[in-house]
């Protein structure tokens, strides 16, 4: 499962490819008591967290939205959904890393139709973005410890957060 940074300005281009050529569906929140609480393409960047906060999409062309017990909330396991978990900032300064998912159940469960979407989608982002290593944008405090295996960590970072980057920007190695 690859790994993104995105700044605001890129999630502007990401919402409006997931919206226009993915022909996806934003939701607003969990609650469907009164439908789909569907919301568009943001008219200006919207901040980042200091937590992940995530993006809900709906993909219309594989099904209805599901509830969870018959109750309002939305299902996240049985709904055919992706979620953008976003990039957020880490109290050193540096971006962690968002993650783009589908359903939350184990993936060997999950629609190949749904897997399909998320897999084109995640391809679309890694042809905008430019492959980094985080530890070598690590921030000097507090001083991190470079795992063996530095592969799985790769991020791939869209124009704007690449940029700023390059700029001297930093990147939190890990989601959490």
């Amino acid at each position: 499962m690859a790994r993104f940074l995105l700044l605001p300005e890129d999630e502007l281009a990401l919402i409006a490819h997931l919206l226009e050529a993915e022909s996806l569906t934003r939701l607003a929140h969990d609650d469907l008591a009164y439908g789909p609480p569907v919301v568009g393409l943001p008219a200006a960047p919207l901040p980042l967290p200091d937590t992940p906060q995530p993006f809900t999409f709906w993909v219309p062309a594989l099904g209805e939205l599901r509830t969870r017990d018959g109750r309002s909330l939305l299902d996240r396991e049985r709904s055919p959904i992706l979620t953008w978990q976003r990039s957020s900032w880490h109290p050193s300064g540096a971006l962690r890393p968002g993650r783009l998912t589908a359903q939350a159940r184990p993936r060997k469960d999950q629609p190949k139709a749904l897997l399909r979407v998320h897999e084109g989608v995640e391809r679309w982002m890694k042809r905008e973005g430019t492959k980094l290593n985080p530890f070598d944008h690590a921030p000097d405090d507090p001083p991190l410890e470079r795992p063996e295996h530095e592969r799985p960590f790769a991020v791939f970072a869209l124009p704007h957060a690449g940029r700023w980057v390059r700029e001297g920007g930093s990147i939190w190695p890990w989601d959490g």
